[in-house]
């Protein structure tokens, strides 16, 4: 959660929003498959 939160502001600084919700996203699942 700590990386896709700081892959969210990295991604708001760099102006890519869809980027950071692929990411949560891709995280996530990963957490879930786990």
């Amino acid at each position: 959660m700590l990386t896709c939160s700081l892959k969210v502001i990295l991604s708001f600084v760099g102006g890519s929003i869809t980027a950071s919700l692929y990411y949560c996203q891709s995280s996530w699942l990963m957490l879930e498959s786990f």
